[in-house]
């Protein structure tokens, strides 16, 4: 059993697990056994875990969900990709078929 601090995102939910501290914003949930906060809060417990040398376990090798596409994106899907990573956060407003998961996969 790995117990070292850890940052997850699961369900929609932030989350930091195995800390003794978390930032004012995250709560404790003893379900989960770890502090949580609203998912959009992930930006912020990253910087704070970083700070902190904490793991952040969002992304892990064993995922088996595939995130590549090979299409080349549209101008509009890379500015809101572009956007996005400047902010850290933000939301995508396209018609059907526009592309909105082809930029969540970007």
């Amino acid at each position: 059993m790995n117990d070292e601090p850890e940052i997850l995102y699961r369900n929609g939910l932030a989350m930091l697990r195995h800390v003794r501290e978390a930032p004012a914003f995250m709560e404790y949930d003893a379900r989960a056994d770890a502090f949580v906060a609203p998912g959009h809060r992930m930006a912020e417990l990253r910087a704070w875990a970083a700070e902190r040398g904490i793991a952040d376990l969002t992304v892990r090798a064993d995922d088996d969900v595939v995130l590549f596409d090979p299409r080349a994106p549209r101008e509009y899907q890379r500015e809101a990709v572009d956007r996005w990573r400047v902010t850290g956060r933000g939301s995508v407003v396209l018609p059907t078929g526009a592309g909105k998961s082809f930029v969540a996969i970007l």
